[in-house]
């Protein structure tokens, strides 16, 4: 049976007591089936024998560490359950844990931080031992070809540079800059030509040049997809396009089916053979779709990250990708849908025009980069674990060094002690932590137990004021508000916008989100269909916006079918303000010369006029990277910052060429939240003029700390982010991406501040990538570097020599802060230590002072440290901004 979110309430229990193999997912077995298991699931629970994990390796980073506890909490409660039945019979059989994956690096290392396992060994069924058929692989990288101003191919991939033997030799430099210069995406033929002797006038030049110029443009790769998909639908070949976003799924899937109906015979017959598949899709609309792919009714589908994982089609031959997917796991995931059986299957990336993907074309080995190989990141902090205790709490009392079978056995004969103890399965000493500030704020209950053997056993309670606790845990985010997409012409909607029929429900986006798909005056697509928005419901004035399982708020987005000629773009500002800080690092002044009077003996201030301003650069760069203390004060820092995404208008596109059409102005209300995040100064006001694409080398540096934070924290990609700004970059932020902060970046704080640290890594990525590093004229990484994180400007804008300059710079000035300068005496101690252990010595001053804390001194850094847990910022981690919202009940 199955037993998750669309399972009916009534149907659950029947379920629960007859099946004996149960489908379901962690979020269910959080927030029902653990709470409800005395009431409902108990006869589930006491027979379980098997838990099995299907694609394992997504259960990482913070989302893993929820499960991890999740898994903890289930093993209480089946113990829990068998013990208080009526049917136990001798002791419980251990529960076996089976995780299910065919992208894990360290599968071992996951599985024992995924699954509550004691010191039992593991077995391991690797590549080699797989008796499962798979044919050969080949992956591809496309490019689309070079269109003409009319929109026809012109056979060409590559944009041909200008004759450059037609200009004259006396033509002056400057006049052969413009002569040679070219754009990437157009091309005036012969136009050097046109300059005779470099003196001819520019007005003439100018109009002649109109008259034979010819633009070249590269077709967009969702059309090339468009085109392959039904070229592969045409020729019966079975293919799934998968896409990144939603507008790019129902495009490819509009364009394929308008090709396909434009071609004569029976195209209209193979359009119906066409699907798109994605997140937001009704229940109803997924099991249909579902159901014809199974039933192999479908020769194309068009699908987001949704058909990426859990579903086992077959038969598929072929798997378009537009767009590299963002990691080497997406990528293998989405492949791996084509070629179960024995036949052979391939994989083609279809490249978008940016020069971060035209790196792909060129180097097409750097496609299947993995890049650093970091271990398994689980985190399990104070914050994440406070919620599950509470919750477990709930379930049965929690027992410490003991398990619930000592406490469930306790008036019985046969008095099993099981070694997986409350204290184990919730990771030890920050048991102990965490326990201690849950009995401080009143949210535990003390309850002593007498046992048979004459022990008093303390059993602690969830207290009964905190109703509903696991409502305060969310597994995956998830926010207390949506958007519905209501198609207002639909019959049983009757051109309603004050109320929304389910029938009528396209498409459903979450807070965070909708603005940048849904907008009054927004076109959208939804299965081959144009729809605009007309207007849309403005939030409740005081919603309770905490993110969690709690009473959800669904609004709507009233939308009418149209046949407008253009699409929109949605327009978007991140604001990043410090509102909170816990530490911050100074670089004081040095005994070194002052700036002005080195300058003035440099060779800058002597190059003349004359000379190149190039010589001046290098010089002063010298003077920088060796003089750090030069530009003292404030040099990092760490505490709590508002992430503030708001959407103020969008712009009208072609649907040919793409080109912006006209700008619309909106008022739309803003996403806000608190959480935990650490900064760096990069002086912009001294290199801003000194660094070439400095802007960019912030973003590179940003990306290559991003990439190797894993190397020191247990942490994913998805679990931190980065300031991504592409103008004006006066530091490098990371921050927590989970509202109230997860605690990784402060964990990552000190790791800084220290010999080989995050900084050295960051410059040895930058330095050297074994796969783009070939790429001379490209600078913007790879997947083995800087692109093997996520980045909402889809790796524009990255330069790695500019990135690497600026963290050279960094590491040098951070060299000199007595933070670093005490940690590196302090490593030195401990290393010279270990080797002379025999020698007396006499401890040092701050082991003496960490050793004897003073009351004050402990209840400060206590106090601080839950600080850092974000605790009150977590009860409003979303915030809904209403000043901008018009006065009507519509927008």
């Amino acid at each position: 049976g199955v037993i998750d979110g669309d399972t009916l309430h009534q149907n659950r229990s029947h379920i629960a007591k007859n099946c004996n193999l149960i489908l379901t997912n962690p979020d269910t077995i959080h927030a029902a089936i653990l709470p409800n298991w005395k009431r409902t699931y108990s006869s589930l629970l006491k027979r379980v024998r098997y838990v099995v994990i299907d694609e394992s390796h997504m259960y990482e980073g913070c989302f893993g560490a929820h499960v991890s506890f999740v898994l903890s909490r289930l093993v209480r409660c089946c113990a829990a359950a068998y013990y208080t039945s009526k049917e136990m019979n001798g002791q419980q059989d251990k529960i076996v844990f089976i995780a299910c994956s065919a992208t894990m690096g360290r599968p071992e290392e996951h599985f024992r931080l995924l699954c509550p396992l004691n010191d039992e060994a593991a077995t391991i069924i690797n590549a080699g031992d797989d008796g499962s058929p798979c044919g050969a692989k080949y992956f591809f990288t496309w490019n689309p070809p070079l269109l003409d101003q009319e929109g026809n191919t012109t056979g060409r991939l590559v944009i041909p540079r200008p004759n450059q033997s037609k200009q004259p030799r006396g033509a002056s430099k400057k006049n052969r800059i413009i002569a040679n210069s070219t754009n990437a995406n157009s091309v005036d033929y012969d136009f050097a030509a046109q300059i005779e002797g470099g003196t001819a006038n520019a007005s003439a030049i100018s109009k002649e040049a109109n008259k034979r110029r010819c633009p070249m443009h590269r077709r967009h790769a969702a059309d090339e997809t468009a085109r392959l998909l039904a070229e592969s639908v045409r020729n019966g070949v079975r293919c799934i396009a998968f896409c990144k976003t939603r507008s790019l799924c129902e495009w490819v899937y509009e364009r394929c089916v308008a090709t396909l109906r434009s071609c004569s015979g029976g195209g209209r017959d193979l359009s119906n053979k066409v699907e798109s598949y994605r997140g937001g899709y009704a229940a109803e609309a997924r099991r249909s779709i579902e159901a014809r792919l199974f039933r192999e009714e479908l020769l194309g589908v068009v699908a987001t990250s949704a058909l990426e994982l859990g579903v086992d089609i077959g038969g598929i031959d072929l798997t378009l990708h537009c767009g590299y997917p963002g990691s080497i796991s997406s990528l293998m995931q989405q492949s791996g849908r084509a070629g179960r059986g024995r036949k052979p299957s391939v994989s083609i990336m279809i490249c978008f025009a940016s020069p971060a993907e035209q790196h792909f074309w060129r180097f097409p080995k750097s496609l299947l980069c993995r890049g650093l190989d970091a271990p398994p990141s689980i985190p399990v902090n104070v914050g994440i674990m406070a919620g599950h205790l509470l919750c477990a709490g709930e379930e049965y009392p929690l027992v410490g060094e003991f398990s619930v079978a000592t406490l469930l056995t306790s008036a019985r004969k046969d008095t099993h002690r099981s070694n997986l103890t409350d204290r184990k399965l919730f990771s030890g000493h920050i048991y102990d932590e965490v326990h201690e500030k849950l009995m401080q704020d009143g949210l535990l209950c003390e309850t002593p137990v007498q046992l048979r053997t004459s022990t008093t056993l303390l059993a602690y309670s969830t207290h009964p004021s905190v109703s509903k606790p696991w409502s305060r845990v969310s597994l995956r985010s998830i926010e207390p508000i949506s958007y519905s997409i209501v198609d207002v012409n639909h019959k049983l909607q009757g051109g309603l916008t004050n109320t929304i029929n389910e029938r009528a429900v396209m498409d459903s986006i979450p807070y965070s989100r909708v603005f940048y798909h849904a907008f009054p005056g927004a076109v959208i697509m939804h299965r081959g269909r144009r729809y605009k928005v007309e207007s849309m419901n403005s939030p409740p004035p005081f919603a309770d916006c905490t993110i969690g399982y709690c009473r959800s708020i669904k609004l709507g987005a009233f939308a009418k079918q149209t046949s407008v000629a253009y699409s929109t773009r949605a327009l978007a500002l991140t604001h990043i303000t410090v509102v909170k800080q816990f530490d911050r690092v100074e670089l004081l002044p040095g005994r070194r010369k002052e700036e002005d009077e080195i300058s003035s003996s440099s060779p800058a201030a002597k190059t003349s006029q004359d000379e190149e301003p190039s010589a001046a650069k290098t010089a002063h760069r010298q003077v920088l990277y060796k003089y750090p203390e030069l530009h003292c004060g404030p040099i990092a820092g760490s505490g709590v910052v508002t992430v503030k995404r708001t959407v103020h208008g969008y712009k009208r596109l072609s649907p040919v060429n793409r080109v912006e059409i006209s700008r619309h102005e909106l008022k739309m209300p803003s996403m806000e939240y608190d959480t935990n995040a650490i900064w760096f100064d990069v002086e912009a006001s001294l290199l801003s003029g000194v660094v070439t694409d400095f802007d960019a080398g912030v973003h590179a540096l940003s990306h290559a700390l991003l990439a190797v934070a894993p190397l020191f924290v247990p942490c994913t990609s998805s679990d931190i982010d980065c300031d991504h700004s592409k103008q004006e970059c006066t530091r490098v932020l990371l921050f927590d991406s989970r509202a109230g902060g997860a605690g990784i970046t402060s964990r990552l704080w000190k790791h800084f501040f220290q010999p080989n640290g995050m900084l050295s890594s960051a410059i040895e990525l930058l330095s050297h990538c074994s796969t783009c590093s070939d790429d001379s004229g490209f600078k913007g990484g790879c997947p083995g570097c800087l692109q093997s994180v996520p980045c909402i400007n889809f790796h524009e804008d990255l330069s790695r020599t500019a990135g690497l300059y600026i963290a050279r710079r960094l590491l040098k000035r951070v060299e000199q802060t007595n933070l670093y300068r005490s940690n590196a005496q302090q490593a030195e101690r401990q290393t010279s230590g270990s080797t002379q252990r025999s020698m007396p010595s006499t401890p040092e001053k701050s082991v003496i002072d960490n050793n004897f804390d003073t009351p004050r001194r402990t209840a400060r850094k206590r106090a601080l440290h839950f600080a850092k847990d974000l605790e009150s910022a977590k009860k409003r981690s979303v915030v809904i901004g209403r000043p901008t919202w018009p006065a009507d009940e519509r927008l």
